[in-house]
């Protein structure tokens, strides 16, 4: 009661900036901040999970720590945290383990899960929100009041009577994270939270005692087993002892990897691939990667996943070449390990039907067939007739099935000309060109050369030669 009335009465205004893309402050609202937030991009939702990595909606700015924490406010209105967090190569990107619970914009853009991301070891204040001021395009200035949040615990939860109000266990949320096999060995991440400061930890494998730790003075440990399954124990220190009856569990079990990745259709529209149903499994984790970089990813409940060209054009494709990668879920949100399959998109095949349409003075007039699926065309214009890409000039690229093509040298001249068919991002010589065609100048009205179809600059044929 004592907690009530000095929320109640003693308020504390706080005002600060602060990103919030996605999520509209509501008057009366509670929003979490820190101390030393002053610029935007502390505070957002959880825009995507993708195994060990978290996605922000907001950019984190770690100010030259190697580890922060984030905090969370449970779908259930419940905080959660701290839950340590690395940061990667991108800003809007942190690497961790957070509880199943988490929902997503990925998922879920109207419940996503709120964090607040603090690097400072202090706990991060809730406000009542009393005012949001716009301050640019992806910014608010948020006016309110702190608030005790042990006063205000989610609807459900009241405490029996006579208990202490809003204390938090001293061991809470323990997650553990597969983070793949490395030299036999089978590497984990562990986090967990609690009001604790000390804890010991023990790692069984196979049930039988593994590792331990005593004294851990931090909220996560990264360790290494040789088998699986694996099951670890985080126990608190309660006034400088251990309190077995406090302790947490997380276990995990190698989950099956799917079977059978294969490419079920591929033609200019879309691509499918499909893959074994694991058992015991109801979700299935898809990505896509081109030269090792995370293009696209999706959940999924089905056994089969399909991208159109438009989706690949959107994230900057199609390519040559890229890797689709497929890891169960369990229900607890742990992926196992990733099926793959490189996906080789074929060149086009060269067109049909080259040919020189009419000569002008310094330039040749060319056309030929289209090819299904094109996105563009290209001329090269060399000599001699076997010339390849690697000695030919390219002289036209663009979408039409025809070109005038500038020559480069004076008459009489014998140039040839070869088109090929472009559909994603190609090197010249991969590229499949058309055989050559012949061009020469018109001179003095006419000039005969075995196999060249020679035309004035009027466009009518004198001769074929």
């Amino acid at each position: 009661m004592r907690r009530y009335y000095e929320d109640r009465y003693h308020r504390n205004p706080v005002e600060f900036t602060v990103g919030m893309k996605g999520y509209l402050l509501r008057f009366l609202g509670r929003v979490q901040c820190t101390a030393s937030m002053t610029d935007a991009g502390q505070c957002g939702l959880i825009a995507a999970l993708d195994g060990e990595r978290i996605w922000t909606s907001e950019p984190v700015d770690f100010m030259g720590f190697q580890a922060a924490a984030l905090y969370l406010q449970l779908p259930g209105g419940s905080p959660a945290g701290p839950f340590v967090v690395q940061p990667t190569e991108h800003a809007h990107c942190v690497t961790g383990a957070l509880p199943a619970e988490t929902k997503t914009i990925q998922h879920d853009d109207v419940l996503a899960t709120q964090y607040t991301f603090v690097v400072e070891t202090a706990e991060p204040m809730d406000v009542r929100v009393l005012r949001v001021e716009p301050q640019g395009i992806n910014s608010v200035r948020v006016v309110g009041n702190l608030m005790d949040r042990r006063v205000y615990l989610p609807v459900g939860t009241a405490p029996a009577e006579g208990s202490a109000i809003g204390s938090l266990a001293p061991c809470v949320a323990a997650t553990l994270q597969y983070r793949g096999e490395s030299g036999g060995m089978h590497q984990f991440t562990l986090s967990w939270s609690g009001s604790a400061t000390v804890f010991d930890v023990r790692a069984l494998v196979n049930g039988a005692t593994y590792a331990v730790w005593a004294g851990v003075a931090a909220y996560s440990l990264s360790f290494a087993t040789p088998g699986l399954p694996v099951e670890v124990w985080v126990v608190p220190h309660v006034n400088g002892q251990p309190v077995d009856g406090q302790k947490v569990t997380a276990s995990y079990n190698a989950v099956a990897v799917p079977q059978h990745l294969r490419i079920v259709t591929m033609d200019g529209a879309q691509t499918t691939v499909a893959w074994d149903a694991v058992a015991g499994i109801a979700t299935y984790q898809v990505s896509i990667h081109v030269d090792g970089a995370l293009k696209a990813g999706a959940s999924t409940t089905d056994t089969a996943y399909t991208v159109t060209t438009t989706q690949l054009q959107l994230l900057g494709g199609p390519w040559p070449e890229m890797e689709v990668r497929v890891a169960a879920v369990t229900a607890a949100g742990t992926p196992g390990g990733a099926a793959t399959l490189t996906i080789v998109q074929p060149p086009l095949p060269a067109p049909t039907g080259l040919a020189v349409a009419g000569m002008l003075t310094a330039a040749a007039v060319l056309t030929w067939q289209p090819v299904a699926g094109a996105t563009g065309y290209a001329v090269l214009l060399g000599s001699p007739e076997n010339f390849g890409p690697a000695d030919g000039s390219q002289v036209y690229t663009g979408t039409a099935t025809s070109a005038v093509v500038a020559m480069d040298a004076t008459p009489p001249y014998l140039r040839y000309v070869r088109a090929a068919a472009t559909d994603v991002a190609r090197d010249l010589v991969d590229l499949n060109w058309s055989s050559a065609v012949a061009v020469v100048d018109a001179t003095n009205g006419l000039v005969t050369h075995t196999g060249a179809l020679i035309i004035t600059d009027a466009g009518s044929p004198l001769a074929i030669a």
